[in-house]
C-alpha cells in the first residue's frame, strides 16, 4: 500500500457489498487518506452476509470536509449499513485528524442481541 492517498482524485464514494471479510491495511507506521477538505472518497459498506467482518488498520484519516448547513447532514466519511445480527466492523491504531464532520454513520436492525462481541469496534485509536 502507499504511504498517501488523495481521497478528493476518487469518484464520489467509494461502496462496498460485504459478502465475505475485508481488510484494509495500511504500512506499519500508518497510511494517509487525505480529503482535502472535500467529500470525495467516503467509504461505504454494506453488509450482506452473516459473520462478516470489515478491518482497516493502519489509516490516517486526515481533513474529512467541514460541515456547512446548506449542505446535506447526511454526509459522512464512512458509512456502515446492516439489516443482519451478526456483523463486525473493527478500526486498529486508526488515526482521525483535522476532521471538522460526521466520521460514522451507522444504519442497522438489531431484533435480539445474538452475540456478546460488540459490533463496532476501535481499537487503539487516536481523535486528534
Amino acid at each position: 500500500m502507499d504511504s498517501y492517498y488523495d481521497m478528493e482524485k476518487i469518484n464520489f464514494s467509494n461502496d462496498f457489498t460485504v459478502i465475505s471479510n475485508i481488510s484494509i491495511i495500511g504500512n506499519s507506521n500508518g497510511t494517509i487518506f487525505d480529503y482535502r477538505n472535500n467529500i470525495k472518497g467516503i467509504l461505504s459498506f454494506y453488509f450482506e452476509s452473516d459473520n462478516t467482518r470489515v478491518t482497516i488498520e493502519n489509516i490516517i484519516f486526515i481533513n474529512f470536509y467541514e460541515y456547512h448547513k446548506e449542505f446535506d447532514d447526511r454526509i459522512q466519511m464512512i458509512y456502515i449499513q446492516s439489516e443482519l445480527e451478526k456483523f463486525y466492523f473493527t478500526f486498529n491504531n486508526c488515526t482521525f485528524q483535522n476532521n471538522y464532520n460526521r466520521l460514522i454513520n451507522i444504519k442497522m436492525k438489531c431484533h435480539k442481541s445474538s452475540h456478546l462481541e460488540p459490533a463496532i469496534l476501535l481499537n487503539e485509536c487516536n481523535f486528534m
